[in-house]
């Protein structure tokens, strides 16, 4: 918690839009786009959480990965 609220004193979150996601018993996969503006600086990336849920339906581990945009497909 004291990692969120730091982050969101000095940045805001300006888009986080959820592409596809898919949920099969204890996982979800979810595809996002993400812009945000830290420190002045507007960025945004394409993202993947894998999320990981307990017995009782709680989250027990999100990993992330985060891709560059404009993302370069070499044989289109």
């Amino acid at each position: 918690m004291t990692w969120f609220n730091d982050w969101n004193k000095e940045n805001r979150v300006l888009q986080w839009d959820i592409h596809e996601y898919f949920h099969d018993r204890d996982k979800c996969i979810c595809e996002w786009y993400f812009k945000c503006e830290c420190s002045g600086i507007i960025s945004g990336f394409d993202g993947v959480s894998i999320i990981a849920f307990d017995k009782a339906d709680k989250i027990k581990q999100i990993k992330e990965y985060q891709s560059k945009t404009p993302n370069y497909y070499p044989y289109e």
